[in-house]
């Protein structure tokens, strides 16, 4: 199994113009909260670098994702993560990264976000006809490219 470390990580989801140690803060501050899980110890010792399996990095992709544009804190975004992880777990299988994307949703008022996988050609009419105020759309494929992920198609 392949893995990277903290700062390859960081290199591939840091925000535009952003330094990768900044990043790499993150990074362990989300591991710190339980949300990116390394390989082996959580703590390795003094000098010994902490590794993480490929799957982190698209975990922290969608995390940086949920973060910046719904505006949930990282420590509270733990649901939305696991939503996420599942329905792209699906969305593997089946086979279709292509053409899928993430909507998550929520409406003025209430305090839980909703998540669905929506075809890139049906997202006019899944917003049409759901009952949310607002929705971010999370293009799987584009966010692959993003992290440079061998799962780009």
């Amino acid at each position: 199994m392949r893995t990277l470390t903290v700062s390859e990580i960081a290199d591939r989801i840091r925000r535009p113009h952003e330094d990768v140690r900044i990043a790499g803060d993150r990074i362990r501050n989300w591991t710190r909260e339980g949300l990116l899980e390394p390989v082996g110890e959580k703590n390795p010792g003094t000098g010994k670098v902490r590794r993480y399996p490929e799957s982190a990095l698209i975990d922290a992709a969608l995390l940086q994702v949920i973060t910046d544009c719904t505006g949930v804190a990282a420590v509270a975004a733990g649901g939305l993560l696991n939503e996420a992880r599942t329905i792209f777990a699906s969305m593997k299988k089946a086979g279709n990264l292509k053409s899928a994307a993430l909507v998550i949703s929520k409406s003025v008022g209430e305090t839980k976000w909703t998540m669905n996988r929506v075809n890139a050609d049906k997202i006019a009419q899944y917003l049409a006809q759901d009952a949310h105020d607002t929705h971010t759309v999370i293009q799987v494929n584009r966010l692959l490219q993003h992290i440079q992920s061998p799962e780009a198609v």
